[in-house]
């Protein structure tokens, strides 16, 4: 390295190099999450020469090349010192403050999750008879495991569960009850059994008139039970779905 000497004696040597440090990620808030990280600089020689007097924090703003993933928030330097057996070192901890860019996330990943959860109800709209609920419901609960798989890889690996683990989580728990749901109303619609005798019972104890709405098999007609539920899960899963978003904000 080239070294400048003026009149004085003094003497000035510029280092030019790369540094690495590893930083302990929290990505409980993950990909909305901002990230600390710490890196302390010690001369080897007098570090007056090197901190005092100096806006370190301006200079890593202007030179900051910048990150497709990562904004830098602030830098902010502290100094500090170290005791030794001979002296007391002077150092300073240098503090980046980061945050990540979650647009990509929030278009390829949690809006495609949301519209997923918002159809979960809409299988509740199709007819009983139909057929096609439980292969819907499939579909749905595929693509959200799909999903899942797909943030367990991108994520790094922490002991802290994310709010986007925890929402795909949530959505794919959405599924398999939408799922069940529809294996009831299923069930109302195609069998004869205890499900609707005790709607029947229930009916009859309300004094509504049990002569119009039910035939003399014993089931509803126009498959009265099966539509009324439907109505009423749409309606409770259309919330679940709204309620979930709100783990973000947690």
């Amino acid at each position: 390295m080239p070294v400048s000497v003026d009149f004085a004696g003094t003497s000035v040597m510029f280092i030019i190099d790369e540094f690495e440090t590893i930083c302990d990620l929290d990505v409980t808030r993950y990909p909305y999450d901002e990230q600390v990280c710490h890196m302390s600089v010690l001369g080897l020689f007098d570090t007056s020469l090197y901190f005092e007097g100096q806006d370190f924090s301006k200079i890593f703003s202007e030179y900051f090349t910048g990150s497709s993933e990562w904004e830098l928030v602030n830098t902010t330097f502290h100094e500090e010192y170290l005791q030794t057996v001979f002296e007391t070192l002077r150092y300073v901890d240098i503090e980046f403050r980061l945050r990540r860019l979650s647009i990509f996330y929030t278009l390829s990943v949690i809006f495609p999750m949301c519209l997923l959860s918002f159809l979960n109800a809409c299988v509740f709209l199709l007819p009983a008879a139909s057929g096609e609920k439980v292969s819907f419901l499939v579909s749905i609960f595929v693509s959200g495991a799909v999903f899942l798989n797909y943030i367990n890889d991108a994520i790094p690996k922490s002991g802290n569960a994310s709010r986007l683990t925890i929402y795909l989580v949530l959505l794919l728990s959405q599924s398999a009850l939408a799922l069940l749901a529809t294996l009831v109303v299923m069930n109302i619609h195609h069998r004869q059994g205890a499900l609707l005798s005790f709607c029947k019972k229930v009916k009859v104890a309300n004094g509504k008139n049990k002569t119009s709405a039910w035939n003399e098999t014993g089931g509803l007609q126009k498959d009265e039970g099966a539509v009324r539920l439907d109505k009423f899960l749409f309606v409770l899963f259309v919330l679940m779905a709204a309620a979930s978003i709100f783990v973000f904000y947690v």
